[in-house]
């Protein structure tokens, strides 16, 4: 400012103050984000239209599919009316937090080469499944002519929505 101007002197802002006004923009953003990624299934429940918004980014519902897993699987080869008939057998495990019904589990065949030579679905009647429980399942089908060595299963995408978390059929086994 020259000598004798009669002008008010400006203040300057210094950096320190902007600088925190942006960062505390950055945190609220960041907390709100946070937010909406926690509550996301109760967002959805609410208000279905977010579903497709939460879907285009990668974070919509999962299929319950990959809350199964089988374990103590078991083939057999048994004789039924002059046929001979492969048995797969195991159990179906609910590895989710919440009760589910099953979904169809698809049952393929491969031979020596990891080929597909035969493959069938299989839908338990079990129901609804609480998390950390296992149903047993058993399924009967011709021994195909050429010879299997492997057995893949894989739970086929569910169709449905989760079942009811109420009254699970079959409560998680007891621990030994």
């Amino acid at each position: 400012m020259p000598p004798g101007s009669n002008l008010p002197a400006l203040r300057q802002e210094t950096k320190s103050k902007a600088g925190i006004g942006w960062l505390a923009l950055a945190v609220v953003v960041l907390l709100i984000g946070l937010g909406l990624f926690a509550a996301r299934e109760q967002i959805v429940e609410r208000l279905p239209q977010t579903a497709p918004l939460y879907a285009a980014i990668g974070l919509g519902e999962r299929d319950p599919a990959v809350n199964f897993a089988t374990r103590a699987l078991k083939t057999e080869q048994v004789r039924e009316d002059g046929k001979v008939m492969l048995v797969v057998s195991g159990e179906i495990v609910n590895a989710g937090s919440k009760p589910m019904a099953s979904p169809p589990m698809r049952i393929a065949l491969r031979d020596a080469e990891q080929k597909e030579i035969d493959s069938w679905t299989y839908e338990s009647d079990a129901g609804v499944i609480a998390p950390g429980a296992a149903v047993p399942f058993s399924s009967k089908r011709p021994l195909p002519a050429v010879a299997a060595r492997d057995l893949k299963i894989v739970f086929a995408p569910a169709t449905s929505t989760p079942a009811p978390a109420q009254a699970p059929a079959h409560p998680p086994a007891a621990a030994h």
